[in-house]
């Protein structure tokens, strides 16, 4: 687990809304694409939530929307 960040949110076209997310596992940076799965108005570019990933590949990620990290 680690954290990421929201970089970019955009809607496609009849498919809904994407994020785009940022995260680093042992100092490499991933960027990666995922469908938003809760309310749009709730998140915002650089709200962080933890990342779940793929310990043999990190490019295998999931952002855990339940998991908003609020410093």
């Amino acid at each position: 687990m680690t954290i990421g960040t929201i970089i970019e949110i955009e809607e496609r076209f009849q498919r809904g809304f994407f994020i785009k997310y940022q995260f680093s596992v042992r100092e490499k940076n991933y960027t990666e694409n995922q469908k938003l799965t809760i309310k749009k108005e709730l998140i915002k570019v650089g709200d962080k939530f933890e990342v779940h990933y793929s310990d043999k590949n990190p490019e295998y990620s999931e952002l855990d929307f339940d998991k908003k990290i609020t410093e």
